[in-house]
């Protein structure tokens, strides 16, 4: 039997997934979710971070080369809102 990974209050841990390519967004949720993991979206760095001020997530995964904001940028703003 599999085990579903938990958060500490039962709930299931929650990923973001900031990619500017939809198809890979897509997939990556597509595979978290199966693993029963929570999963939000941003096809941005600027869009990462008004979903990251109103619920921060457990893990994130994060498209380093987008345009506007780039990865490494939008990592830097991120850690100032934690």
């Amino acid at each position: 039997m599999e085990q579903t990974p938990h958060a500490p209050d039962d709930r299931p841990p929650l990923i973001m997934v900031v990619d500017d390519d939809f198809s890979a967004r897509l997939q990556l949720r597509f595979t978290l979710e199966n693993a029963g993991y929570a999963v939000v979206e941003a096809g941005s760095g600027e869009e990462a971070l008004e979903l990251f001020a109103r619920q921060p997530p457990d893990l994130l995964f994060l498209d380093v080369i987008m345009p506007g904001m780039d990865g490494f940028a939008t990592c830097r703003h991120l850690r100032r809102l934690r």
